[in-house]
C-alpha cells in the first residue's frame, strides 16, 4: 500500500470512529503551520476537541475532522504522538457544560480546540478556567468573550467588533447606505453581531429603521418579514444557521421586495446559503480559491468528502494548541499549565488564514480581518 493510501485509510478509520482518540500519519503535501522552533523530540498528550459531529450535515463533521487532519499533519511533521479526545457538542450550552466538566475532572486533556459557538463558550468558560485548561476556538466571534472574563480563552478568528465595522463600512460605502433593517436571532452570536453592526452604522451616521427578532430554526418568517418597511434598502441578517437564512431570503423575495441583503460569517456555507445577489462576510479567505487551502482540501476531501469554511480555522486552532504543547513539553509529556503559558507566545505562519497566528493578551487574534463576498450564480465571489 502506498504511503498516501495508508494515510487516507488511517484517517478514514478515525472518521468512522468519532469517539476514538488519535489519528494516523500526516500528508506531506499539506502546508505546515509550525513554530519553526526546531523542537522535534517525541511528546505525548491528549488534546480535546469540542465541536459538533453529525448533528446538522457536513459542516458539523467538517469542524471536527479538520482538527483531526491538522493534528495528524502536526504529528507527522514533528515526530509527536498527540492524540484527540473528541467531544461532540453542537450549539447547546447544557451539552457543552457536561462535556467541559468531563474533561475538567479527568485531568486527561492538556488543552482544547473549540467550541464552535459563542453561546457554548460563555457556558463552559468558567469550568475550563477553574481546571486550568487553555482553549482555542475556531469560530466563536462574540466580542465580549475576550474582555478578560476567561483567562484561558483564545481564538483564531477576529471578533464581531471587527466584523460589525466591516459590514457597517460596506453598507455605508459600496452599498450607499439608505434605510437599513437588522433581523437577528435571540442567541448570543446573533445578538452580539447585531449590536456591533448597529454601533458601526451609528459611527457612519446611519440608524437602522428597525431591529427585529426572528426565531432560531424557524420555518415561517413571514410575520417578521411583514414588519420590514417596504422602502427598506438594506436588510442585515446575522443569523446563526445558514439554511434558516436561506429560507428567510426566499420568503422575503417571495413578497416581491428585493432589498440588498447582508449575512454574517455563520452563514458562509456555499452548500446551504445559495441566494444569488446576497452578500456574506467571512473570517477567512475562501479556502477553495487559495493555493494553500487547495493543498489541504485535496487530502481532506479524499478522506471525508465534505467541505466547510470553518475547516481552515479548525485546522489553525488545533495547530496552535499542538505547537504550544510541543514547546512546553517536559520529560516527553505536555501539561495543562505548560500549554496555557506557551499559547501566549504563539507565532505561527498560516497560509490558510492569510496572516500569522499570534494572540493578544486577552486571547484575540492579532491583525485579524473579515472579508466580504457576493453570491453570483452558484459561487461566492470575493469583493476585496
Amino acid at each position: 500500500m502506498s504511503r498516501s493510501r495508508s494515510i487516507i485509510s488511517a484517517l478514514a478509520l478515525a472518521a468512522a470512529l468519532p469517539l476514538a482518540a488519535g489519528c494516523g500519519a500526516g500528508d506531506n503535501s499539506a502546508p505546515s503551520a509550525t513554530s519553526g522552533s526546531g523542537v522535534t523530540d517525541t511528546c505525548t498528550g491528549t488534546i480535546a476537541v469540542m465541536a459538533p459531529y453529525g448533528d446538522r450535515g457536513g459542516d458539523d463533521g467538517s469542524t471536527m475532522n479538520w482538527a483531526r487532519v491538522a493534528l495528524d499533519k502536526f504529528n507527522n511533521d514533528r515526530g509527536t504522538a498527540f492524540t484527540i479526545l473528541p467531544l461532540p457538542v453542537n450549539n447547546n450550552p447544557a451539552q457543552g457544560v457536561k462535556a467541559a466538566r468531563k474533561i475538567a475532572s479527568s485531568q486527561v486533556a492538556v488543552g482544547m480546540v473549540g467550541p464552535k459557538s459563542s453561546g457554548v463558550t460563555l457556558a463552559i468558560g468558567p469550568i475550563l478556567d477553574k481546571a486550568g485548561i487553555a482553549w482555542v476556538s475556531p469560530s466563536a466571534t462574540r466580542t465580549d468573550l475576550a474582555n478578560g472574563q476567561f483567562k484561558g480563552f483564545h481564538r483564531v478568528v477576529p471578533d464581531d467588533s471587527i466584523q460589525g465595522s466591516t459590514i457597517g463600512d460596506f453598507i455605508a460605502g459600496p452599498l450607499g447606505g439608505g434605510k437599513v433593517v437588522i433581523v437577528h436571532n435571540p442567541e448570543p452570536y446573533s445578538e452580539g453581531l447585531a449590536a456591533s453592526i448597529t454601533r458601526s452604522l451609528a459611527a457612519e451616521g446611519i440608524t437602522p429603521t428597525a431591529q427585529l427578532v426572528a426565531p432560531v430554526a424557524g420555518r415561517n418568517y413571514r410575520p417578521v418579514i411583514s414588519r420590514i418597511p417596504r422602502d427598506t434598502q438594506v436588510v442585515v441578517i446575522p443569523f446563526f444557521n445558514p439554511s434558516d437564512a436561506d429560507l428567510f431570503v426566499r420568503q422575503l423575495r417571495a413578497t416581491g421586495r428585493n432589498p440588498k441583503i447582508i449575512a454574517g460569517d455563520a452563514v458562509f456555507m456555499p452548500s446551504e446559503f445559495t441566494q444569488p445577489g446576497t452578500y456574506v462576510s467571512s473570517f477567512t479567505p475562501d479556502l477553495r480559491k487559495t493555493k494553500a487551502g487547495a493543498e489541504v482540501i485535496r487530502l481532506y476531501q479524499e478522506i471525508f468528502g465534505d467541505f466547510s469554511p470553518f475547516g481552515g480555522p479548525a485546522y489553525a486552532a488545533m495547530t496552535s494548541i499542538a505547537d504550544a504543547a510541543l514547546r512546553s513539553c517536559k520529560d516527553g509529556e505536555a501539561t495543562r499549565a505548560g500549554v496555557a503559558a506557551a499559547l501566549a507566545t504563539t507565532n505561527l505562519p498560516s497560509r490558510l488564514l492569510g496572516n500569522p497566528i499570534q494572540f493578544t493578551p486577552d486571547g484575540n487574534l492579532k491583525n485579524g480581518r473579515f472579508h466580504m463576498y457576493r453570491i453570483t450564480g452558484s459561487d461566492y465571489i470575493a469583493l476585496d
